[in-house]
């Protein structure tokens, strides 16, 4: 009853409303604190979570049907992960391209910098935003005077982080923001790999169509490689016919909980 919030009529506009549209958020809300503290819980068992926990005969002219309880929140959600390693690329921290003198790519190199938009036929091949600030790795962050002058051609490209140590006896999770753009003549030899240390914990490949340039979010449980030193590797390839292949990352870091 009477909850002030966000309104139509312009962007900081609100009302005061009653009724299920606006206590479905509320709702909502508490289903997911109660899934932060049980993830395993299935659908019913949130449900029936909330219903036990929750205060009888409160609600004042409740309505036919009504199981008239008063929704309560009990217990508090886990704390937020701990950052162990971040890097948002925003200064130098040491990543090595071709650490191992192996790469083949003769251009789209991986490089830290900060990205020029290229597109081909409406498809954007390469992003000018990175996720936060103004610099991210890109297959070459330059736009050259067409948009295959600076993608990834004849082969792989890699780049690797700098030694990251890592706690013991936790939950330990990487995750980045990337993307992997491509045209249709690429195929699933071109690729987007990220390792930590010789281990392939994230991979896209390329198919016969075009794929824009989207960030999307990617994380991987590395809690096996707690009390260790590791580095990442991340490397992109053009590695079947020619065709054009860009790939970003922005925003990685490894959290414990």
């Amino acid at each position: 009853v009477s909850i002030v919030s966000a309104y139509n009529t312009s962007d900081t506009a609100t009302a005061s409303l009653s009724g299920t549209s606006m206590a479905s958020p509320h709702a909502a809300g508490v289903a997911s604190l109660i899934l932060a503290l049980n993830p395993t819980f299935t659908a019913q068992q949130v449900r029936d979570s909330m219903v036990a926990a929750a205060t009888p005969n409160k609600v004042v002219n409740p309505g036919a049907g009504s199981p008239n309880l008063l929704l309560f929140v009990g217990g508090s959600p886990p704390p937020p992960p701990t950052v162990v390693w971040a890097d948002n690329f925003e200064t130098n921290l040491g990543w090595v391209r071709n650490p191992n003198g192996t790469d083949t790519a003769t251009t789209g190199l991986w490089s830290r910098g900060t990205p020029q938009t290229t597109s081909w036929n409406g498809v954007i091949t390469q992003r000018g935003d990175p996720t936060s600030g103004v610099n991210g790795l890109f297959t070459d962050p330059n736009a050259g005077t067409g948009p295959g002058d600076f993608d990834v051609d004849n082969g792989v490209t890699t780049i690797q982080s700098p030694a990251i140590a890592l706690p013991s006896g936790v939950t330990l999770t990487l995750s980045f923001n990337q993307y992997l753009a491509h045209l249709n003549n690429s195929g699933s030899d071109d690729f987007l790999r990220v390792y930590v240390g010789n281990t392939l914990v994230f991979q896209r490949v390329g198919a016969a169509t075009d794929v824009g340039a989207a960030w999307a979010g990617a994380s991987a449980n590395i809690s096996g490689f707690g009390g260790q030193t590791v580095r990442i590797r991340i490397e992109a390839a053009d590695a079947g016919i020619a065709s054009l292949v860009e790939a970003g990352v922005d925003d990685v870091r490894i959290t414990r909980s």
